[in-house]
């Protein structure tokens, strides 16, 4: 993202430009055909002059602030790359006085203070880099929630005696070639000198669509979210009524979901290893588990366990009224999420 301010005039060559007799004597010494055995000799020219040359150019001065987003850190603290860019011009515009700064809303305050307010990382979600073209020596910095002009306006007024380059017009080297032909091999080996040697774009970027809690750009729409498996494996130990041994089972709830696994008969130490996949959930809840003495009237309450949740798998055990139960869990944190409850953010590996 980038926010630019540039301050020029405009000064250009004319359409035929008088040539060096360093270049015409160049170009005469090129051969009239371009094939694999001459390709060298336009080659040393192509590196001599390069491909192609400046005739219109603009003086003066270009304050230029490239900022990069952190843009699945933005999305979890419910910030757009949209509003990002907004609010970062109307910032600027505060600092360089060209705006006032009642202009800035509460929202974009809380933006440009550039702090992840929902995960607890220590990472900004906001990282710049400002460059300055041209007048005194000014390192571009500038408050984003004050008029802070004054550095500014000084190095505004030290561009009339110290301008820079901040633009120019780029025509083909080739159309400075008077001989039809050898300008027309000049265009071919620019042309195979701009394929061998230009830079690949990247792939097309990752796209999700449909995923709970993923943007469109495959990043977490909230923290504390993640995908969750419970297994109640055994007990052991548990006292039933006087004259029996217990029919036990299990009740869980977390959150909204609640389970109940299948009574065994007469066992006081009994293995279920009931699993079940809750889908995605939501991970600040609290894992309840009570083990219940299935009786004819009214069931006995066991006993109680609770956990929170913590990324990964992990077995747990709990004491009951007598005995003990066996529980285990396996939370897996939606992208970019990690940690207790899924609460941390967790930047992609490049």
């Amino acid at each position: 993202m980038e926010n630019a301010f540039s301050f020029a005039k405009s000064y250009r060559v004319s359409s035929n430009p008088p040539l060096s007799s360093e270049f015409q004597q160049h170009v005469r010494s090129l051969p009239q055909e371009y094939n694999p055995s001459t390709r060298h000799l336009y080659e040393r020219f192509i590196n001599t002059y390069g491909t192609h040359y400046i005739q219109q150019v603009r003086l003066g001065g270009r304050l230029t602030r490239l900022t990069s987003i952190r843009t699945c850190l933005a999305t979890v603290n419910s910030h757009s790359a949209s509003e990002v860019k907004d609010c970062l011009n109307t910032g600027l515009s505060v600092g360089l006085g060209f705006l006032e700064a009642s202009a800035t809303t509460s929202q974009c305050k809380s933006l440009l203070e550039n702090h992840d307010s929902q995960t607890g990382s220590q990472l900004s979600y906001l990282n710049h880099v400002t460059e300055v073209l041209g007048g005194q020596k000014w390192l571009g910095e500038v408050s984003l929630f004050k008029n802070d002009s004054v550095t500014f306006r000084s190095w505004l007024t030290s561009l009339k005696d110290a301008p820079d380059i901040v633009s120019y017009s780029l025509f083909p080297v080739h159309e400075l070639v008077p001989d039809a032909v050898v300008g027309g091999n000049v265009k071919t080996a620019v042309k195979h000198y701009l394929r061998e040697n230009s830079i690949e774009k990247d792939g097309p970027a990752q796209q999700c669509f449909g995923q709970p809690n993923l943007s469109s750009e495959c990043c977490p729409l909230q923290p504390m979210r993640g995908r969750l498996q419970v297994t109640v494996r055994n007990a052991w130990g548990l006292d039933g009524d006087f004259w029996n041994k217990p029919d036990p089972y299990v009740k869980f709830w977390y959150g909204p979901h609640f389970h109940q696994t299948h009574y065994i008969k007469s066992e006081d130490n009994p293995h279920w290893n009931s699993v079940y996949n809750l889908g995605h959930v939501e991970a600040y809840h609290e894992l309840i588990f009570e083990v219940w003495d299935k009786d004819l009237n009214f069931d006995d309450h066991l006993g109680t366990c609770r956990t929170r949740l913590q990324e990964g798998s992990h077995t747990g055990s709990c004491n009951m009224r007598k005995g003990g139960f066996a529980y285990s869990y396996t939370l897996t944190c939606d992208t970019q999420l990690s940690g207790y409850q899924c609460a941390k953010y967790k930047p992609a590996p490049h």
